[in-house]
């Protein structure tokens, strides 16, 4: 195949914005993202704005939210892979849900207001300087909707389904 995993991307929409944006292949570290990441998050922010939010969002069928995953190819064009619905169901890859829901409150907050704030929007992030207090994800700060991608190998998760798996030598004895 020539789709990289590394460039699979969950999109979580509150109140027809984007609040959050995760790697989806988290059990993997991809250097490169590290350094692309605003260029790649800056080419989901206007797929978004120019395909999905008025055809979908607030097309004929309007649902304030939802999440959604794309790809973004090596000629830096965003293509839809699926939608899916905003509940817990939905993995939330990098973020947990009430990091998405209090997100998802924080820029309803600060949006209603009529000024974008520049407050930081890392849920459980301390120190206030993008990083989380524990140094596992480097999140992008003071700007809607935040990413975040596995930064380095400490910070590789398990597959959740590794545990429903065997070994392929008991697969062979069993056949």
């Amino acid at each position: 195949s020539n789709l990289h995993a590394s460039m699979e991307f969950r999109i979580f929409v509150s109140h027809h914005n984007p609040v959050a944006i995760s790697q989806r292949n988290y059990t993997q570290h991809y250097p490169h993202l590290k350094n692309e990441r605003m260029e790649i998050r800056s080419l989901i922010e206007d797929f978004f704005h120019n395909y999905v939010r008025e055809n979908y969002g607030r097309g004929l069928v309007s649902i304030p939210n939802y999440v959604f995953d794309v790809y973004v190819d090596k000629n830096e064009k965003v293509w839809l892979i699926d939608f899916n619905p905003w509940c817990e169901r939905t993995d939330a890859l990098l973020f947990t849900w009430e990091e998405i829901v209090n997100l998802s409150i924080e820029h309803k907050l600060e949006t209603g207001g009529g000024t974008q704030g520049d407050g930081d929007y890392g849920a459980g992030d301390g120190d206030g300087d993008g990083h989380r207090d524990d140094n596992i994800i480097i999140t992008i700060e003071n700007k809607n909707p935040e990413m975040r991608v596995v930064m380095n190998e400490n910070e590789v998760h398990c597959d959740p389904l590794s545990s429903y798996r065997a070994p392929i030598d008991a697969v062979y004895l069993a056949s």
